[in-house]
Parts: structure tokens; sequence; C-alpha cells
């Protein structure tokens, strides 16, 4: 088995696909190819039958587990699911039935099929390229993931983050993040609308955190029978936050995949307390492929491994310290951090304000 060591984690993803797909869809098609949409009968046992073997190939192929994908041959074949089959009215029905096999046999979360009206494109130097600058304009509308950046009264800064963008476009943005937050007491970041993102952006966050460049996660990849270590950088452009002060991770059961990376991590560096939900539990690196010119599937290829813990929160999630609804986890933090910093507090007048908001914030 082959073993690579690098910073950046390329063309992966701890991600959910469909966001992804959506601007592939809904934008890329239609731009590039400039066409109707096509009505596609997905009733027939001609479509039905190509875009299962397609996705049994990629299965056999591609998926992190192989196993499953003999399992999921089995299933397609049974009455069971020739029964399903034939109630299937339309493509939107289709995808259900299918992603409702797989996450049966599997329970990956990551892994899904969906559907397009409209003709994917080949994979082509033109097509990722615009595929690119779609997807790079999607981000910045979500300003790189930063969604809320603020100091909370006593000194504790908050970031509230969507999504883990590409670390080329998302970098300057945590730097100035961290910059605007360099002389706070704590910190507290807000993951708990999270979906995930890029492997390299969690690592990049890390780098702020910790002192010591770190072994944050290995990948292995089934397809290339290779392992892939991630590391921290001690390089960054902006304020390096340390790991003396406090740092709190607000989750909920919709915080998955790289968001989850991020929190896991960080938890058994026994760098931050989590403070919420158990997470949603999605693990599994993986990849867009297409199956049919109307049918795509995000396949995981990897399985990240945790050099603490030896695994992952696949299928379990991330077990917060302190649970707690996904409403009362912001609360909770911020009472948290303020009894810590009222007790090493000299001033008697600041501790008195801080007891009075700590009996604010709570439950």
């Amino acid at each position: 088995m082959e073993h690579i060591k690098s910073e950046k984690t390329a063309g992966r993803l701890l991600f959910p696909a469909l966001l992804l797909s959506s601007i592939a869809f809904n934008g890329f098609a239609k731009t590039v190819k400039g066409q109707d949409e096509l009505v596609l009968n997905c009733a027939s046992e001609n479509v039905q039958k190509e875009v299962l073997d397609a996705l049994h190939k990629k299965l056999e192929s591609e998926y992190i587990f192989p196993k499953k994908a003999k399992a999921f041959k089995k299933h397609m074949q049974s009455p069971k699911a020739q029964k399903a089959l034939n109630e299937v009215k339309n493509c939107d029905a289709l995808v259900n039935t299918v992603n409702q096999w797989l996450a049966e046999i599997t329970a990956d979360k990551h892994l899904h099929v969906t559907f397009s009206p409209f003709e994917i494109p080949e994979d082509t130097p033109e097509s990722k390229a615009q595929f690119s600058k779609q997807k790079n304009a999607f981000m910045r509308s979500l300003n790189y993931g930063f969604e809320q950046v603020q100091r909370l009264p006593f000194n504790i800064g908050y970031v509230n983050l969507i999504l883990f963008s590409d670390i080329e476009k998302g970098g300057p943005q945590l730097a100035s993040t961290m910059n605007l937050l360099r002389y706070t007491d704590a910190l507290i970041i807000d993951l708990r609308e999270s979906r995930g993102g890029e492997p390299a952006m969690v690592d990049l966050i890390a780098s702020y955190l910790l002192n010591e460049r770190t072994n944050t996660s290995n990948i292995y990849y089934r397809n290339e029978n290779r392992t892939e270590e991630r590391f921290t950088t001690v390089n960054v452009t902006g304020n390096h936050y340390g790991q003396q002060r406090p740092l709190y991770i607000l989750t909920s059961k919709d915080t998955f995949s790289a968001a989850e990376d991020l929190a896991y991590t960080l938890k058994h560096l026994n760098r931050a307390t989590i403070i919420g939900e158990v997470t949603g539990g999605g693990a599994h690196p993986g990849e867009v492929i297409k199956l049919t010119n109307h049918f795509e599937g995000f396949i995981p290829n990897g399985r990240s491994i945790n050099p603490v813990t030896k695994t992952n929160w696949e299928g379990v999630g991330v077990q917060p310290h302190i649970k707690t609804s996904a409403d009362n986890a912001l609360n909770t933090a911020q009472r948290e951090i303020l009894i810590t910093l009222k007790n090493s507090e000299v001033n008697l007048t600041r501790a008195n304000r801080m007891q009075k908001r700590i009996d604010r914030l709570k439950l």
C-alpha cells in the first residue's frame, strides 16, 4: 500500500454531492449545451437497466466497500426490487428508489444518485473549466462559507461556518477572520448548519488553532490502494490563534462530512470542547461520477482514519462533550466560557457583569 504525505487533498470531497450536482445540472448543462429540457422515460426497463448496471459497475470499481457492490447487485435482481421498479413512474421516483436501496444496503449518507433533465456533458477541459467557474460563483455567493464573524459580549470570538470551500479562494477569508478575532479571549466555531466541503480547508483551519505541525487525519483510497496523510501547516497568512485559548465547536444533527472532520479531529486532539447534538455521521470522501447521460452518482472511494482513534465518525457521528439541543448550543458555549473567564477575572465589577450575563444565558 502506498502512503503519501500531503497538506492538501485535491479532487476529493467530504461534501454532499447534491449541492455540487445542482450547480452542474441547473447551470452548466444548460449554458454549455444550450439544450432544452429532455423528457426521459424512467419507467422504461431499458432506462432502468442502463442506470442500475452503470451504478453497479462504479460501485464495484470505486466504492470504498466492494462487498456492498455485490449486495447491491443481489438486491436489484430480487423480486422485491423488480416490483419496486415496476412502480416507478418518473425519473425522480427512480432516484428515490435507488437511493433508498443504497441507504438500506450501505447506510452511507454520502452515497447517492441524482438525475438531470439536461444532458450531462462529457468530462472535458471545457466542462471542467465551466464547472469550476460556476462552483466558484456559488461559493462566492456564500462568502466562501463564512456566514457570520463577530465579537460576542466579553470578548468571545464567534464564527458561523456553513461550508468548507477550497483554500485558494476561502483561505483569504479565513485569514481575515482570524485577524479580526486575534485578540479575543475564547473562540466559538458554529458548525450547526455546515454540511461539509474540502478536507484541505479543515486542515487549514486546524493550522490556526494548533501550535505545531500535526497529523490531522489520513484517508485510505480503495480504488488507488493508497493512504494519504493529512497535516496542518505552520505557515498561515492570518493571525495564528494558537491552542492556549478556549475553543468551543457547536454541532447539530445536520453537521456533516468535512464539518464533522474538523469537530472530530479537534476533539480527539483535546483542542476543542464540542457542544450540541450528535452529528450526521459521514466520513467517506468521494467524487461525482457520470453514470449515464442523465444520471450521476456520488461514489465514496475513501475512508477517513483518525491518527488518534484509528477509526472515524461514519454512521455514529461526532459525540459532543456537552449534549444539548442545537438551539441551546450557542448559549451553553457562552455560559461555559464566561464561567471560566469569571473565575480568573480580578476586576470585581467586570466579574459581576459576567455573572449577570451567565444568569441571562441559563436555559
